[in-house]
């Protein structure tokens, strides 16, 4: 359990509209989890992957209506997801539309009753579901949901430009809830092993190696890349590990890692598993 409730900026999230009928049915077929049967108003984490299981995106599927989904991707993968999934629409109901104007926060703790007596629908909200919300003339989505390391977290997304997330920021912080630095949050994801588009969810690496198997359903149909992840696990061929060490303990030495995030003192490392 954290000791600590605080909120976030998440100033490097990128939002897609996907519309179109056949929208969940491609989107199962380009990724890990099991997303074809998600109810409306409801939200899960999957990953897209190449046919050599390496990840293009990891990503937050927001289910608007059975027309409609908003996923929630980063500016660091966003273009190439794009790519990804116009490469596999050939003749589906499915168009991709790109929206500049929306911005995430997210609070991240336990400490919640004061934000449920300003939002009361919210506390009977269930985790993996979202409610829509007018605050003071602003529209947003807001979900219970969870980081990639699965810690639990309210997510806010501010549908009306940067005055919804001004707006946003002021209220929490009404009613007592701190934001963290974008230089503390990296601490905090380091040492809590979230990993991060553009450091350590990139191309070089599967859902494996970044300990992601949770956002795996092992059991649904075939998608692109799931060949290669279940002889990785069948076969426990996995070769690397993500891990946090301390930046005093990297040695020029260390054989087979490479340190893809630091701060304050500390640091994220992916190792092969035969040099740990």
């Amino acid at each position: 359990m954290l000791s600590e409730t605080f909120f976030v900026n998440f100033s490097q999230a990128s939002f897609l509209f996907q519309k179109g009928l056949d929208s969940l049915d491609l989107l199962d077929r380009l990724s890990t989890n099991s997303v074809l049967r998600l109810s409306d108003k409801c939200i899960r984490t999957t990953i897209v992957t190449d046919e050599k299981a390496k990840i293009i995106d990891v990503l937050n599927v927001w289910k608007i209506d059975k027309n409609k989904l908003l996923l929630e991707s980063n500016i660091e993968n966003v273009k190439k997801l794009i790519s990804w999934i116009n490469k596999f629409t050939i003749e589906e109901d499915s168009r991709i539309q790109e929206q500049k104007n929306f911005f995430k926060v997210s609070i991240i703790g336990n400490d919640l009753n004061k934000l449920y007596k300003f939002i009361p629908s919210l506390k009977s909200t269930k985790k993996g579901n979202f409610i829509e919300v007018n605050m003071n003339s602003k529209r947003y989505l807001i979900g219970k949901h969870e980081l990639f390391n699965g810690l639990d977290s309210i997510d806010f997304i501010c549908l009306d430009g940067e005055s919804s997330r001004n707006k946003l920021k002021k209220m929490i912080l009404n009613i007592g809830i701190s934001e963290k630095t974008k230089e503390d949050f990296e601490l905090f994801r380091i040492k809590n092993l979230i990993p991060k588009s553009g450091n350590e969810i990139i191309d070089s690496y599967n859902p494996l190696d970044l300990g992601l198997e949770r956002l795996i359903d092992f059991s649904k149909g075939c998608y692109v890349g799931q060949e290669v992840i279940a002889r990785l696990d069948t076969y426990k061929k996995v070769q690397n590990i993500m891990h946090m060490i301390k930046v005093d303990d990297i040695d020029s030495n260390m054989r087979g890692t490479k340190i893809t995030s630091s701060s304050g003192g500390y640091a994220i490392a992916i190792s092969k598993k035969k040099f740990v």
